[in-house]
């Protein structure tokens, strides 16, 4: 188990980089040569404050608050990559050695104009972020796909909703920080018991998913491979996606996991330093499954991840 543990340094914590978050962070770092990140994910909520929350609440300040309070419910937020590449870090706030409000004030940030707009001047940032967008009444969450999936940035932003729901918010600074620490997440391997050592057969089956790279379908967050005939239509394809999500995911998929994250990094790290200019050549078509949470409090809106209506 690649569990987080104090270093020398009071109040720092660090694990190593899980290899699906490696693999990850692999491809979206070869943005950062143009200040970009590739695969970083957006979403966004529309809000429709009523009541109370319309009539006295600054909106502005208020998921400011709200957005200290979330990183206390969901630590990793705050955590970055090492200088090494090999390790994660969180940091414990505290009054002198590193303010809240400090992280507070890089992270959360309040824009003009629209999430479209927002969206195309991001750069690559060590965390997560968080924008108020006042004139198209929106909350943009960004963040790179190493921390999280599309599926658990909604799930963040249901969270932060639900904080912004109550009135008044406390203080963060009043909250028990270092006690955030057990709920900081491990891997993805970790989290789903991946054994640590992978067998003959785990890395049979992830050379077989391996060698699909060309004309594949990632499946699940977990990202597997299937090939598919480049000659084949959309709806054929579209056929086989979704048998293979019928299936589900099995025991030796998840076991196969640690060992195919490792091959399909080792991969990727070939064609990089094999490549003109540093960039592999794709022909992958990727699918996934999308997912908005549907809840009391929530609108689905056509074209936005969800909209909230606060009291």
């Amino acid at each position: 188990m690649m569990t987080w543990h104090e270093t020398d340094q009071k109040g720092v914590f660090s694990r190593p980089i899980g290899e699906n978050e490696a693999f990850i962070k692999l491809l979206g770092d070869v943005g950062l040569p143009l200040n970009r990140e590739h695969w970083a994910i957006n979403s966004t909520a529309t809000i429709i404050p009523t009541g109370s929350m319309a009539a006295s609440v600054d909106l502005a300040s208020h998921f400011r608050r709200a957005w200290a309070h979330l990183r206390f419910q969901h630590p990793s937020l705050a955590a970055e990559s090492a200088p090494d590449n090999k390790n994660l870090i969180y940091t414990v706030p505290s009054e002198n050695e590193n303010p809240l409000d400090v992280w507070v004030a890089r992270t959360f940030s309040v824009a003009t104009g629209s999430s479209a707009d927002v969206i195309a001047t991001l750069q690559p940032t060590p965390y997560a972020q968080l924008v108020y967008i006042p004139r198209s009444s929106e909350l943009l969450f960004h963040t790179s796909h190493w921390r999280s999936d599309g599926i658990g940035v909604i799930l963040l932003l249901d969270a932060l909703l639900s904080i912004a729901s109550t009135l008044p918010l406390a203080d963060p600074a009043s909250l028990p920080w270092s006690s955030e620490i057990e709920r900081l997440a491990p891997s993805i391997e970790d989290a789903a018991a991946v054994p640590k050592d992978s067998t003959p057969a785990s890395k049979e089956r992830s050379a077989v998913a391996v060698r699909t790279f060309a004309h594949a379908a990632s499946l699940y967050t977990t990202g597997w491979m299937k090939r598919v005939d480049s000659s084949s239509s959309w709806s054929e394809r579209l056929g086989q996606y979704q048998n293979e999500y019928r299936k589900g995911i099995t025991r030796d998929f998840l076991d196969s996991h640690r060992e195919y994250a490792v091959q399909l990094g080792e991969m990727v790290r070939n064609a990089l330093s094999q490549s003109v200019g540093g960039v592999p050549p794709s022909d992958v078509d990727i699918s996934s499954i999308g997912v908005c949470i549907s809840r009391k409090s929530f609108i689905p809106v056509p074209g936005k991840s969800c909209r909230q209506k606060l009291p």
